[in-house]
């Protein structure tokens, strides 16, 4: 009687010689002298990879198919604005979640999931003499989300434009996340004409400067022509003070 024991990582598969088929045991009975070959053939495994969400994988050698103690490498290709995460399932070895390529080593059928993660980016706003409104208004954004900024100029200011990672002046500003950004928004003071009549006299303006930033202060001083006096202010300010603070 014989019997078959395959290595491991082997199975048997056949005799031949003076025997055929593949019996288990085999009985042989001895009418003459026997030569007879047991036929051992190396297992062979599968690697499945469920199909990934956002990302594909690969695997090298390519195929599917293993030989016993076989190393595959897998690797995890994320679409464009993710990332790979972890793999996940039972056949992943202990400690080798976040490898990228992972090796596995084929002793049985494997199983596994490659996990892919969107990108986030951050959007750092700088505004002097103002300030921006984001909307969304949240510490990092997905990848591809588009935030519409508004500028609100302080007192006296008003917007002029974005530097940085953006540019123009468009209000409000649709900025698409591809990226980290780090956005300004510049906003300067307002400016004001002072525009004088006289009749009989002139005005005297100190600073005498075509326009005048908000908030500044002019003194209007009138000189009368020879033969008159000053006698008030009108339009945008009134009474008789002299020198008159606007």
């Amino acid at each position: 009687q014989l019997t078959p024991v395959p290595n491991t990582g082997y199975h048997f598969t056949a005799w031949s010689g003076d025997a055929a088929g593949s019996a288990v045991p085999l009985s042989v009975t001895m009418n003459s002298n026997k030569n007879i070959t047991a036929g051992f053939s190396i297992n062979q495994y599968t690697v499945t990879v469920v199909p990934p969400v956002n990302g594909t994988v690969s695997l090298t050698p390519p195929g599917g198919t293993y030989d016993s103690n076989s190393v595959v490498q897998l690797t995890a290709h994320p679409n464009a604005g993710y990332h790979f995460g972890n793999w996940t399932g039972a056949d992943v070895p202990s400690g080798h979640a976040n490898d990228n390529p992972l090796s596995l080593t084929i002793n049985a059928n494997k199983t596994v999931t490659a996990n892919f993660t969107i990108n986030q980016f951050s959007l750092v706003i700088t505004a002097a003499n103002g300030t921006v409104t984001k909307v969304p208004d949240q510490v990092l954004y997905d990848s591809g989300s588009v935030v519409q900024l508004t500028p609100v100029p302080g007192t006296g200011y008003h917007f002029v434009g974005w530097s940085g990672d953006a540019g123009g002046s468009v209000v409000p500003l649709s900025v698409t996340m591809n990226g980290n950004k780090n956005i300004t928004a510049s906003f300067a003071l307002l400016q004001y004409s002072i525009n004088i009549t006289a009749v009989n006299g002139s005005v005297v303006k100190i600073p005498d400067v075509p326009l005048y930033d908000s908030n500044s202060v002019v003194q209007l001083t009138p000189v009368p022509s020879t033969g008159y006096h000053f006698t008030g202010w009108s339009g945008d300010a009134g009474g008789t003070t002299v020198p008159l603070s606007v």
